[in-house]
């Protein structure tokens, strides 16, 4: 069964790269105060083909899609992990690691 009608059901997000302007960071520096970056309407990136800004609701669904991506990495890495010991190759001396030093 296909769409007939109504909106895409997938999102195409552009491609993006970080601000010149602000180095990605959203703010620039002003004389005494952080200012929102006007480049990239303080959302850290640009269209990678254009250098325009994009729609801050684009923005918004790719950085949700990276931190849930991060935090499955976050839990895949959290599984693996083995019990870190950092005296386990020491000698063991009056019941307790003994450091010798």
């Amino acid at each position: 069964m296909s769409k007939q009608s109504g909106p895409s059901l997938n999102i195409q997000l552009p491609p993006m790269k970080r601000c010149d302007t602000c180095n990605g960071h959203g703010e620039v520096k002003g004389v005494f105060h952080q200012m929102q970056c006007d480049a990239c309407n303080a959302t850290g990136v640009l269209h990678k083909d254009t250098g325009e800004q994009i729609d801050t609701s684009l923005v918004m669904i790719a950085m949700r899609r990276v931190i849930k991506q991060q935090r499955l990495t976050i839990e895949s890495l959290k599984k693996n992990q083995q019990p870190h010991d950092p005296y386990g190759d020491l000698k063991e001396k009056n019941g307790g690691k003994f450091r010798m030093d």
